[in-house]
């Protein structure tokens, strides 16, 4: 307040014979402008303050005990937020054993290397997230503690993508991909999606895809470029190397099964890493890493097939005969390439299977419309080649899977059971276009359907699992199952069951309405390098051969499993004869 105002008012006061009183000016607090950027603010302060009242809650547990075995404490403060052991969720003993076990799944995850000298100290102090990825997925078998310790992990990740602060990128790649790989349980596996984007924004944060002494200045087309043969990775180091290469095929393998575009494709830098690292061979495992990516980009370009089937001007059949020999001829190459006999390393054997029986099916379902089987007979034959070849295929990658040790699903990555699920999902599909009434008298196919034999091995798939889950269990009666594919097994079997009875129904009802019988191939001198052998198409075409084989795809299959859709009841499957199980 001014003095002349102050003069002022005492004046009045005096000459109103009042008492003058001072009274302080308040200061005025606006009200908050109620804009959708303040309601938004608003709610990313409520969900922080939820999680730190969370933290907090955790941290005061009554459970909390000493950090290690030597006693030591763990200041609260500078405590990170994953250090279950600081916060009494699991004992240091208990932690080494963990760590233990997760050593022994490495050959199927190659991705994410121990160092054989490193403890739970080291990696609590230098890669904390790390080691709590690690103990999160080795725990599956300790159902309570494996829920406690989703909890920390959902609530840490939650904060990663609000927040944005990462002052350990690498920390925290690792530990996502530990965290993907090691995924079991349906609820885990609908949260992939959102994992792969946040460790997609790690890569791209750090720029972890660009040569070091780019990162700052060059635009990411000139690393894409095919015409850069790279050995530009002198000056990165191998552990961010080995998780690049990682996500790669992660993302590569969800994008074949989820019928989509990855979000890296290859680059000549990507296979450079992944030479280095083959060459130098830090850990064992190291030499095959090059040989991954190479076999995961023929994988990839067996795309190609289908943009050539689905141009303007479709391509010959003896065009795709040529680009499936080529696509034949690399992988024989690679083959010859290895380090080791392929039997020695489940990750490459099991990723060599997947390469053929994707690239028959895809011959065969993708690459011509079904009307183009009517108008062209050598069509009708190549794509009763690539069946015969696709269900040889799937016998033989089922039957590998059972000739694996009992139990060893325990070293399962995220990357071995999308692969073998695959090949169990492709089976279902080609024997049911092997029933179609258009090759119901083909030798070939029927003995090969027949000896593929697939409701058995369902069955059979379903017990083994069951019976590891039981293993898992140390034999104890509990309703809680701790692997998803088990149900999903179980929920395909009913699918396949009801689109049996679909065929046999349409068959049925097209054999009363034919005049004729169409386009019946009875043909049977199909064999590796004549496609186009002796074919004698029956007259009197009225059908197009497999009209309906877009009705059940891969999608329908796998929508349990790479989506995010709840897994049907008995009842929309139209009965499965099997008991339903319980699943998380």
């Amino acid at each position: 307040m001014s003095t002349s105002s102050s003069v002022g008012l005492v004046r009045t006061c005096n000459r109103l014979g009042l008492e003058c009183y001072f009274r302080p000016s308040k200061t005025r607090v606006p009200k908050k402008r109620a804009t959708r950027l303040g309601a938004l603010e608003d709610k990313v302060d409520k969900i922080l303050g939820q999680m730190t009242t969370t933290s907090n809650r955790s941290s005061l547990s009554p459970q909390a005990g000493p950090s290690s075995q030597s006693g030591q404490s763990c200041d609260q403060d500078s405590q990170h937020p994953c250090d279950v052991i600081g916060r009494g969720l699991i004992t240091y003993n208990e932690a080494n054993q963990l760590l233990d076990s997760y050593r022994t799944t490495i050959p199927c995850f190659p991705f994410v290397q121990i160092p054989k000298d490193a403890t739970v100290d080291n990696l609590r102090s230098e890669r904390p997230f790390l080691l709590f990825s690690i103990l999160f997925v080795s725990s599956f078998r300790n159902v309570p503690l494996n829920l406690a310790l989703e909890e920390v992990s959902t609530s840490y990740l939650g904060g990663q993508i609000l927040q944005g602060d990462r002052p350990q990128p690498m920390d925290m790649l690792q530990g996502l991909l530990v965290t993907i790989a090691g995924t079991k349980k349906k609820h885990q596996l609908t949260r992939i999606p959102g994992y792969m984007r946040l460790a997609q924004g790690i890569i791209s944060d750090t720029r972890l895809d660009y040569p070091a002494k780019m990162r700052a200045t060059s635009g990411r087309m000139i690393l894409m470029a095919d015409s850069d043969t790279g050995n530009k990775w002198s000056s990165l180091q191998n552990e961010e190397m080995r998780a690049l290469v990682g996500y790669y095929l992660l993302d590569a393998s969800r994008a074949i099964t989820a019928q989509r575009a990855g979000n890296m494709p290859w680059s000549p830098f990507l296979e450079s890493c992944a030479a280095k690292l083959s060459h130098d061979c830090e850990f064992p495992t190291d030499r095959y890493l090059l040989g991954h990516v190479q076999l995961q980009r023929m994988l990839s370009e067996v795309d190609t097939l289908v943009a050539q089937g689905y141009d303007e001007i479709q391509a010959p059949p003896s065009d795709i005969e040529s680009m499936i020999h080529c696509l034949q001829s690399d992988m024989d190459e690679y083959k010859s390439l290895l380090p080791a006999p392929m039997h020695n390393n489940i990750f490459s054997e099991v990723q060599s299977h997947f390469f053929d029986v994707h690239l028959w099916q895809t011959a065969f379902f993708d690459v011509y419309r079904p009307s183009a089987a009517s108008i062209d007979p050598t069509v009708t034959l190549l794509r009763t080649h690539a069946l015969c070849q696709g269900l040889a295929a799937a016998k033989r990658f089922i039957s590998y899977y059972f000739s694996l040790p009992f139990g060893i699903e325990r070293t399962f990555s995220y990357l071995q059971w999308t692969a073998i699920g695959f090949g169990i999902a492709t089976a279902c599909r080609l024997t049911l276009a092997a029933l179609d009434r258009s090759v119901q008298y083909n030798a070939n196919v029927q003995t090969l359907r027949e000896t593929l034999d697939i409701p058995r091995e369902l069955l059979r798939i379903r017990q083994r699992l069951r019976e590891v889950d039981t293993q898992w269990k140390d034999g104890k009666a509990d309703h809680q199952q701790i692997i998803f594919y088990q149900d999903w097994v179980w929920y395909l079997s009913g699918w396949f069951e009801e689109k049996c009875r679909m065929e046999q129904s349409d068959d049925a009802s097209a054999s009363g309405s034919d005049q004729g019988h169409g386009m019946v191939l009875t043909a049977t001198s199909i064999s590796d390098g004549n496609f186009y052998g002796d074919f004698q198409p029956q007259p009197g075409v009225n059908f197009i051969p497999w009209s309906n084989a877009q009705d059940y795809t891969i999608e329908d299959m796998f929508n349990t499993w790479v989506g995010g859709n709840a897994m049907p009841t008995p009842t929309s499957l139209g009965g499965n004869t099997m008991s339903t199980p319980t699943s998380q």
